[in-house]
């Protein structure tokens, strides 16, 4: 998030207890006399905000797919950018996990993001498996969240954004599986 300083100067020197003619001699308040420093929060100009590029993944060609094990990946990394209501609007990664005795696996997504524009919006991550949606999504900054699969299947990611109004995110999605 980018910060503005704001200065605040008095108009009246006489109102912040300056002296009417102001003058720069020890013992006397200057011009800037009752200034004030505020922090503002800032959204950069539509115009400002990037269109992520277009990377040509989708749910039937994801950007990568990787299978996890405990004796190989253990994890999967990936970080890119989407942005709405233009450009790159969603990114899509599968992961496979090796079918056990147990056909359901607890596994950790966090989902980290910067956002330039609108910051009221909800960046998210979707688990899908066979075509069905897990019932947990994974909110920016949110932290690691646990989410059981079906090892039995393969599993899609779906990072997206939903605005009507300019946003930009650059994310990194991580999957620990053991």
């Amino acid at each position: 998030m980018s910060r503005l300083s704001l200065v605040v100067s008095c108009l009246f020197a006489a109102g912040c207890g300056a002296v009417a003619d102001p003058v720069d001699q020890p013992g006397e308040l200057g011009p800037d006399a009752g200034a004030i420093e505020i922090d503002a929060p800032t959204t950069p100009p539509p115009d400002d905000i990037p269109l992520a590029p277009f990377d040509n993944d989708s749910a039937q060609a994801p950007a990568v797919d990787q299978f996890l094990s405990p004796t190989g990946e253990r994890a999967l990394v990936y970080g890119d950018q989407i942005s709405a209501p233009d450009g790159d609007l969603a990114d899509f990664m599968a992961f496979r996990l090796p079918s056990g005795s147990n056909s359901q696996q607890r596994v950790t997504v966090t989902l980290t993001c910067t956002i330039l524009g609108e910051l009221a919006v909800i960046p998210r991550a979707e688990v899908f498996a066979g075509g069905v949606q897990n019932p947990r999504t994974i909110a920016c900054n949110e932290g690691p969240v646990f989410v059981t699969i079906d090892t039995t299947k393969s599993q899609l990611v779906r990072v997206d954004v939903a605005s009507e109004t300019p946003v930009h995110l650059d994310y990194e999605l991580r999957v620990d599986a053991f």
